[in-house]
């Protein structure tokens, strides 16, 4: 009989984000909310680290391709302020522009795609 038991870090990182990504509610009480909550904290703290200075828009893409583990396409600017509790399933794909002052709030995925234009 083989063994559901979790092995390592990554298969627990895996297994906690694929569930989130199938749309099922994460709970405090859940054995793998830790890994949550530090991938939580991790995107706050870099989207305090972009909404506290000036960044050029190159530099701008550069704090974003390092929250969303995606590069993000030069063709593509962002205006801070801009914040998000959770940074795992954004993607920004070319031509895209957003104004300043969003929050996106997502436990699932969020897609802007091509050509996208977002302004208050």
């Amino acid at each position: 009989m083989a063994s559901t038991q979790k092995n390592s870090k990554e298969e627990i990182m895996t297994d906690i984000f694929e569930r989130m990504r199938k749309r099922e509610l994460i709970f405090e009480s859940d054995s793998d909310y830790p890994i949550l909550y530090e991938a939580l904290l991790r995107g706050m703290w870099i989207t305090g680290q972009l909404n506290a200075s000036y960044y050029t828009p190159d530099q701008t893409r550069e704090v974003l391709s390092e929250l969303t583990g995606q590069k993000i396409d030069n063709s593509t600017w962002i205006v801070p302020l801009f914040y998000t509790n959770f940074d795992q399933f954004i993607r920004f794909w070319k031509k895209v522009f957003m104004n300043n002052g969003y929050t996106f709030m997502n436990r699932g995925d969020i897609t802007l795609e091509n050509g996208v234009f977002i302004i208050l």
